[in-house]
């Protein structure tokens, strides 16, 4: 786990922080941005995984992340997106091309859960 880099999207400080801190705890390196830096900072970092959120002021996650899966340096990697509307994960779940979704508010187990999926595959 400990060579796993995670990179979280959120235009949320609280829940930067929270995911930060957490995912840190377990061993994983991590970077945290805001939605327009997103896919540049994907493109250098070279993330194992990006945590997305969805509905962000500024940026809409849904286009972030079909900017990251067009782009030929950042397509491989491997979204799972977050939205606390439990409607839009369902129909994400099935419609858009990502790996996984996070519904919020999650739990600490819950998050670490869906990565482990990930990344155990």
């Amino acid at each position: 786990m400990g060579d796993k880099k995670i990179l979280v999207v959120d235009d949320e400080a609280a829940i930067l922080d929270f995911l930060e801190s957490l995912l840190v705890e377990e061993g994983y390196e991590v970077k945290t941005t805001t939605g327009h830096a997103a896919l540049n900072l994907a493109q250098i970092y070279r993330p194992d995984l990006i945590l997305l959120d969805v509905m962000m002021p500024s940026v809409n996650g849904l286009e972030v992340s079909e900017a990251l899966k067009a782009n030929r340096g950042t397509r491989d990697i491997p979204v799972i997106l977050m939205s606390a509307s439990k409607g839009l994960i369902e129909a994400l779940k099935s419609s858009h091309q990502v790996e996984g979704t996070l519904e919020k508010p999650f739990t600490i187990e819950y998050v670490l859960e869906r990565i482990n999926q990930l990344f155990d595959k």
